[in-house]
C-alpha cells in the first residue's frame, strides 16, 4: 500500500468513528478547559430588600421607582378570589360607594387574613366615614403584619393629629419617614408637628 492510499485509510477510518466516542490526546497537547459553568439566575428582590432600598435612598425617581414596586407585592394576594374582590373594591372606593367596600373588603380579610392590604384599604374607607376607632383598628393589624407599612404608618398620622394626640402623631409620620423619606405630606406634617410640640424646627 502506498504512502497516499494508506493516508486515505487513515482518513476514512477517523471519520468513522462514532461521534460521542472519546478520542485520545496526543502526547503532549494542551488540554482543553471544560466550558464555564453557567451563571445561576439573580434571584428578584424581596420586599425587606426593597424596604431597606428605599429607606436609603437618595435621589427621589430611585425612591419612586422602590415604592412602585413595593405597592406592586403588597398588592398581590397571592389569590385570585381576593384579588377579584379586591379589584371591585377599589371601584366601589372610586364610586365613594362605602358600605359595598366595606363588604367587599370584609370578605377579603375573612378569606385572607395575612393579607396586609385588606385590612389597610378596609382602615381607609374607616378614615374617609369617620370611623377612626375602626380605622386605627385595622392599622393595627397591617402593622402587626408589615411593620413598615409606610402608607398605615402616615394614615395613623393623620388619625392621631385629628384626634388632638400630636405628640403620638409626630412619632407615627417620623416612622413612616424613616421607611420612606420620600413622603411629601408626612414630612410636611412631621415639619408642623415637630413646632407645634417641641417648640422648634427640624
Amino acid at each position: 500500500m502506498t504512502r497516499l492510499a494508506r493516508l486515505f485509510l487513515f482518513v476514512a477510518l477517523a471519520f468513522c468513528q462514532p461521534v460521542h466516542a472519546a478520542q485520545p490526546e496526543a502526547e503532549g497537547a494542551p488540554a482543553v478547559a471544560a466550558p464555564p459553568a453557567a451563571k445561576p439566575a439573580r434571584k428578584p428582590p424581596t420586599v425587606t430588600d426593597l424596604l431597606d432600598a428605599l429607606g436609603q435612598a437618595q435621589d427621589p425617581a430611585v425612591g419612586e421607582v422602590l415604592q412602585t414596586q413595593i405597592l406592586t407585592r403588597w398588592g398581590q394576594s397571592g389569590s385570585d378570589t381576593v384579588d377579584l374582590l379586591m379589584q371591585w373594591a377599589m371601584g366601589a372606593m372610586e364610586e365613594k360607594d362605602f358600605a359595598l367596600a366595606l363588604d367587599l373588603l370584609s370578605e377579603i380579610i375573612i378569606i385572607k387574613p395575612d393579607y396586609a392590604e385588606g385590612w389597610n384599604k378596609r382602615a381607609t374607607v374607616y378614615y374617609l366615614i369617620d370611623e377612626y376607632a375602626l380605622s386605627m383598628s385595622d392599622i393595627n393589624h397591617v402593622l402587626q403584619l408589615e411593620p413598615r407599612h409606610f402608607g398605615a404608618l402616615s394614615g395613623l398620622g393623620l388619625i392621631l393629629k385629628e384626634t388632638g394626640d400630636k405628640k403620638n402623631a409626630l412619632a407615627a409620620f417620623r416612622r413612616a419617614l424613616a421607611v420612606n423619606p420620600f413622603l411629601d405630606n408626612a414630612r410636611e406634617a412631621a415639619d408642623e408637628l415637630t413646632v407645634q410640640v417641641e417648640g422648634r424646627g427640624i
